[in-house]
């Protein structure tokens, strides 16, 4: 399974970027370039701001900006693309309704098949970044 990961999303990016750190040293390396999150990843930070029930798609970004310290944005394209696909795959339903500032706006939330997708994604996750930690560790060298 990881290495299906690996394959399929080698040097593609989508919409949405990873802020560096806030330091003045992470301030310099965010503006010299902002990595693209990888394929997936997009859809697993949406199944779980859904968890906290229904939000239109200016909520869902709303979200993931605060939820992570605003070390993540995703461009509105980005976005309504992965929330079309979301529903297409049944993993989301949407329904309008009126917004906090009384407009009209479409709100997504979970369906059953969407929270069991992102219980395999949630696995699928851990398990490769363990594996991802584990490279990173430092190898005691051989005399």
């Amino acid at each position: 399974m990881l290495r299906r990961f690996s394959e399929s999303t080698t040097g593609r990016q989508v919409g949405a970027s990873l802020r560096r750190g806030t330091t003045r040293e992470g301030r310099q390396q965010m503006t010299q370039q902002n990595r693209g999150l990888l394929p997936g990843t997009v859809d697993l930070v949406i199944l779980q701001t859904l968890t906290q029930g229904p939000l239109h798609g200016f909520g869902v970004s709303r979200s993931i900006r605060a939820r992570s310290g605003g070390a993540l944005e995703l461009q509105d394209a980005a976005l309504y693309q992965a929330l079309h696909r979301l529903e297409k795959a049944g993993w989301i339903e949407a329904e309008w309704g009126i917004s906090d500032k009384g407009r009209r706006a479409k709100y997504y939330d979970l369906t059953d098949g969407g929270h069991r997708q992102l219980e395999r994604e949630v696995d699928f996750w851990r398990t490769y970044a363990a594996a991802v930690f584990k490279v990173l560790e430092p190898v005691a060298r051989e005399r």
